[in-house]
C-alpha cells in the first residue's frame, strides 16, 4: 500500500466508504417442498431479494411502488393496468421458489404468488444488512428521514437514476445533448435486457453541476432523462433497533436491515435461457438467478466455482456482472470521490504513482 492510500485510510477511509457497513448474509436456496433448503445449498451475498417466508411474517404487506427508470425499463408495462384500477403498485422478485417452474413474487395486493422465472417487468427491491455498530458510530452522516406514511428512511450514499425530470428540462437536456453540450461522467448504468440477450447500457451526464442519465424505454424506445439521486432506503427493521437510533427502539436487532423505498430497476428477469435444455428446478434457484449476478456484480459460474453456490446444481446459462453490477453502478460516485480524494492527498505528499 502506498503513502498516499495510507494517509487516505486513517482520514476518510471509514467514514467515506459506506459499503463497510454491508455484512454479507446468508441465504438459503429453496424450492416448494424445502428439498434443497440446507446447508449444501446456501450462498452469501452482500444484496439480495426477501424471501416468500420473509414477505409472509412481516407485520405490514410489501406493496411497492416503481420508480420512472423502473417504469422506463419494463415495468411500465403494468401501466395501462395500474392506471384502470387506481393503483400505484407494482410485483417485486422474491429470491425463493414457489413450485418447479416458478419463482415467488410480490403481487400488487402486497401478497406472495408464483411467476415464470423469465417476465421481464418485475421489478427490483435490493436488501441490504448493515453492521449495527459502525451504523450507530455513522448515523449522524446518514439521512434518516421519518416518512409520512410513518416508516423511516436512511439513504447511504448510493446512487441511481431515479425520477423523470420533467417535459420542459426534458426537451432542453436533449437538445443540449444533441449540440454536444453535455459533459460524460463515465458512468453508466444497466437497463433492460434485449431480444439478442445484451443489456442496454444508459449514460450518466452532468449539466449546471447536476447528474442525468439519457435512458432508452423498453417500449417506445424513446431517449427520456432522469435525475441520478441518493436510493432512499427502507429501514424494515426499525422497531427493534436500540434506542441510540431509536428512540423508542426495543434493542433487539443485531444488525439494520433496510430495502429499498420503490423498485429501483425492471427489464431483467430472474432467468433467461438461450438453452431450452435448462432444468427447471435449478433455474428457479437463488443461486443460479440473473437477480443474483446483477445485484452482486457476480460472474455466477465464477462465484459459485468459488464456493459460494452449489457446483451440483449449476446452470449451462452464464451470468456474467462481475465489476458492473447494481452495487457497482450505486458506488460509481463514491469510486470517484475516493479517486479525488486519494489524488488530492498524492499531490499534498508529492506523489506521482497511486497504484
Amino acid at each position: 500500500m502506498n503513502l498516499a492510500l495510507k494517509v487516505w485510510n486513517k482520514n476518510y477511509g471509514e467514514d467515506m466508504d459506506i459499503r463497510k457497513l454491508i455484512q454479507p448474509e446468508r441465504l438459503e436456496n429453496t424450492d416448494e417442498n424445502q428439498k434443497m433448503g440446507n446447508f449444501e445449498f446456501e450462498t452469501r451475498d452482500k444484496v439480495f431479494l426477501y424471501s416468500r417466508d420473509d414477505i409472509e411474517k412481516s407485520p405490514k404487506k410489501h406493496l411497492v411502488a416503481a420508480t420512472a427508470y423502473a417504469n422506463l425499463c419494463g415495468a411500465g408495462i403494468y401501466h395501462d393496468f395500474i392506471k384502470k384500477n387506481k393503483m400505484k403498485y407494482v410485483q417485486k422478485w422474491c429470491r425463493t421458489a414457489h413450485s418447479k417452474t416458478e419463482v415467488d413474487v410480490v403481487n400488487l395486493e402486497g401478497n406472495p404468488k408464483g411467476c415464470r422465472p423469465n417476465i421481464e417487468s418485475i421489478v427490483l427491491c435490493p436488501v441490504l444488512r448493515l453492521n449495527l455498530d459502525q451504523f450507530i458510530t455513522l448515523q449522524n452522516e446518514l439521512n434518516i428521514i421519518k416518512t409520512q406514511a410513518g416508516y423511516h428512511t436512511v439513504t447511504l450514499g448510493l446512487e441511481y437514476p431515479i425520477s423523470f425530470v420533467g417535459w420542459g428540462l426534458n426537451k432542453k437536456l436533449e437538445k443540449e445533448f444533441e449540440q454536444g453540450n453535455l459533459k460524460k461522467t463515465g458512468a453508466k448504468y444497466t437497463g433492460f435486457l434485449r431480444y439478442n440477450g445484451s443489456f442496454i447500457k444508459n449514460e450518466e451526464f452532468e449539466y449546471n453541476g447536476e447528474k442525468y442519465v439519457r435512458a432508452r424505454h423498453i417500449r417506445s424506445g424513446e431517449d427520456v432523462w432522469l435525475r441520478v439521486e441518493p436510493i432512499p432506503f427502507r429501514i424494515r427493521n426499525w422497531h427493534d433497533l436500540p434506542q441510540s437510533i431509536n428512540p423508542k427502539g426495543n434493542g433487539r436487532a443485531l444488525f439494520v436491515e433496510v430495502e429499498s423505498e420503490e423498485g429501483i430497476m425492471s427489464g431483467l428477469p430472474f432467468f433467461r435461457s438461450s438453452d431450452q435444455n435448462e432444468d427447471a428446478e435449478k433455474i428457479i434457484m437463488w443461486q443460479n438467478s440473473l437477480c443474483r449476478a446483477y445485484l452482486n456484480g457476480y460472474n455466477l459460474h465464477k462465484e459459485i466455482a468459488q464456493g459460494n453456490g452449489n457446483e451440483k446444481f449449476i446452470t449451462k446459462q452464464n451470468f456474467d456482472f462481475e465489476g458492473r453490477g447494481f452495487l457497482n453502478e450505486a458506488s460509481q460516485h463514491l469510486d470517484m470521490k475516493i479517486s479525488q480524494q486519494m489524488q488530492q492527498m498524492s499531490d499534498e505528499l508529492g506523489i506521482e504513482d497511486l497504484e
